[in-house]
């Protein structure tokens, strides 16, 4: 990993229609990236990114470690807790928060091809291990997905932009 930060290279996308319109028309691998860089708790972060991962949690094509990505993001976040960002909306993260954790418990998601990277299965273990707030079974915080994701966009800054140039 370069000791520069690339993230002033990226061209954000115009988003005349908000996060929630733009991401409706993107593909499943586009939705796991979102989830993998999801940050409610940024600077630039607004309700319209809990709008817009509460949708793709509630598409049939949602892949299981999407959604727990979703729920970990949440969670790091405390959307769940008196400290939730005031943009989030707290009661409405707190109920997404809950909703998406009873939703995963009970097995809801059954796409299950995507991978999860070393640092997003050590998140998502941190948050609904049996120490985390909304503890999950092994067996649901869990993936058998084998695929990377490709998505058409990359995630910074809570806005979708160009992926960066292959080196």
């Amino acid at each position: 990993m370069s000791a520069l930060d690339h993230t002033g290279f990226v061209t954000a996308l115009p988003l005349t229609e908000g996060l929630l319109e733009w991401t409706r028309r993107q593909t499943r691998d586009t939705w796991h990236e979102i989830a993998r860089k999801a940050d409610f708790a940024a600077h630039g972060a607004t309700i319209d990114l809990l709008l817009a991962v509460h949708w793709i949690s509630q598409q049939p094509a949602c892949d299981r470690a999407t959604a727990l990505l979703i729920l970990t993001r949440g969670l790091e976040a405390g959307l769940h807790t008196k400290d939730c960002p005031a943009q989030m909306v707290p009661q409405a993260a707190k109920a997404f928060c809950k909703g998406l954790h009873n939703a995963l418990n009970a097995d809801c998601f059954y796409q299950e091809t995507l991978f999860l990277s070393p640092e997003d299965t050590a998140a998502i273990e941190t948050q609904l291990g049996s120490e985390g707030a909304f503890h999950l079974p092994l067996h649901r915080r869990t993936t058998a997905g084998q695929v990377g994701h490709c998505p058409a966009y990359a995630f910074v800054g809570q806005r979708p932009v160009m992926p960066p140039l292959a080196a």
